[in-house]
């Protein structure tokens, strides 16, 4: 709707007006990422390319073919999350690319994982046992549950839901099979 392309446009010139500032805070930059991965999340994006566009100030861009998500929720809400998102964050995750996000609340975390290709069922294993190792390397205890792939920008949200839904009914990693 117009009303969304002009919130767009307004979005794009702060971002960019912020990202102009000399003294740009990290804490910033995370909180105008945590924004643009919530709209994809939202699947307010259609296109990679659009995408791109708004997140190359900020160093963000999606190139893949195929996406899922994960989301880790800690097994109580606690006051700094930002040394599990950057432990998140800095990790190695086997043959893809990831992008971390806090969660609506202070107990959870949402990742969304990127490939070139369609993973196997053995990738996306590895992905969430990944997540569940950096948990019990870090001495908390975490909930762990991975949507689906998809293999367009725009089915983001669906990947979302069935992992949320799978962290919200305490499965621990739950991989449905992809057709």
């Amino acid at each position: 709707s117009r009303n969304n392309r002009d919130l767009n446009g307004v979005f794009e010139q702060m971002s960019s007006a912020v990202l102009d500032v000399d003294h740009f805070s990290s804490r910033n930059q995370l909180a105008i990422q945590d924004y643009l991965l919530g709209r994809l999340l939202n699947g307010r994006y259609e296109t990679c390319d659009e995408f791109n566009q708004v997140g190359r100030d900020i160093g963000l861009s999606i190139h893949g073919s195929c996406f899922c998500v994960l989301i880790m929720r800690l097994s109580m809400p606690i006051a700094d999350m930002q040394p599990y998102r950057q432990a998140i964050e800095q990790a190695e995750f086997p043959s893809c690319r990831s992008y971390v996000r806090m969660g609506n609340s202070n107990d959870s975390l949402i990742t969304v994982l990127e490939w070139e290709e369609t993973p196997d069922d053995t990738q996306l294993e590895s992905a969430a046992e990944h997540i569940r190792t950096l948990s019990c390397f870090n001495s908390f205890s975490a909930i762990v549950g991975l949507g689906n792939p998809v293999d367009n920008i725009k089915d983001i949200p669906v990947s979302y839901n069935e992992a949320f839904i799978a962290v919200e009914f305490g499965i621990p990693c739950r991989v449905n099979r992809y057709s």
